[in-house]
Order: structure tokens, then C-alpha cells, then sequence
């Protein structure tokens, strides 16, 4: 599944449903679901780093070279699993059940 990691606390806002903005310098032509991985920094206390935390819809990304908003939607929490974080979007194998 494609994912991308995202700094707390704003991968605890998007599972919240209180984010549905994600601002990115870049773009990608995926539309569909999006594997929410919470960055390893930086720490704030009680938030979960380094896991998967759910998952979202790509649903269209709008704006101009340098300032693209990606639109999220149906945000959905999963039992998080631990991933190894990487720049831009990744594929990630997602455990059985999940």
C-alpha cells in the first residue's frame, strides 16, 4: 500500500478527521486509499512515532509547483505496526488483518 509519513501532531489531527489538508512541495498521480505513517520525530509526549496510524483517502491534490494540497478523506485508525520511514511516498507491506 502507498504511504506517506507525516510529522505528529498532524497525523494524529488527519486520523481525527480534523486535517483533511496535507501541504506538499510535490505531487503524485495516486488517487486511493493512503497508509498514514507518524514520523519517528519529532517526539511529543503521549503521540504514537514511528507506526502506522491508519489509513486515508487520496482524493485529489490541487494548487501549483511548490504548493500542492493534498485533499484527504474518510480517515480510518488501524492497530498501529511499526515502519521504517522514508521521504516522499513508499510502498509498505501491510500485515495480516489489517
Amino acid at each position: 500500500m502507498k504511504a506517506l509519513v507525516v510529522r505528529q501532531p498532524y497525523a494524529e489531527q488527519i486520523m481525527a478527521g480534523e486535517k483533511s489538508i496535507e501541504y506538499r512541495t510535490w505531487r503524485t498521480s495516486h488517487r486511493g486509499p493512503l497508509l498514514i505513517v507518524a514520523s519517528k520525530r519529532p517526539i511529543i509526549d503521549g503521540l504514537p512515532i514511528g507506526v502506522a496510524v491508519g489509513i486515508v483517502e487520496l482524493v485529489d491534490i490541487t494548487g501549483e509547483p511548490g504548493d500542492y494540497r493534498w485533499h484527504l478523506a474518510n480517515p480510518r485508525r488501524i492497530d498501529p505496526f511499526p515502519v521504517r520511514g522514508r521521504l516522499r511516498m513508499m510502498e509498505v507491506a501491510m500485515p495480516n488483518g489489517v
